[in-house]
């Protein structure tokens, strides 16, 4: 099995475009290509849910990140999360920046 490759200044997983649209569902690969394709996105962060006890576990969020977002570098993501309730907190697991080349991930 492959070694999963970090972005050395986030530490999260980083992701292809095609490794982030085998982990969301095809009625959303537009959005997030949309999202990856606007002049101001840097990068597209993942949050995840990792309580393996919710059944909300393993369901994911891309985020935009760049200027005119909550964030501006995927940097600064790192111990913030999506949600209040903590079964359906989301932290972030990957990025995927719009100007990488493809990565193999497993």
């Amino acid at each position: 099995m492959p070694q999963e490759v970090r972005d050395p200044k986030s530490g999260l997983t980083l992701w292809s475009v095609e490794r982030l649209k085998e982990k969301f569902d095809s009625s959303v690969h537009d959005q997030l290509l949309g999202m990856l394709a606007k002049p101001t996105t840097r990068a597209l962060v993942v949050f995840e849910c990792q309580d393996m006890w919710s059944s909300h576990f393993g369901q994911r969020t891309a985020m935009m990140v760049g200027e005119g977002c909550t964030y501006t570098d995927p940097s600064e993501v790192i111990g913030k999360f999506i949600g209040d309730v903590p079964s359906r907190m989301r932290h972030p697991t990957a990025v995927v920046y719009p100007d990488k080349q493809p990565v193999e991930n497993p």
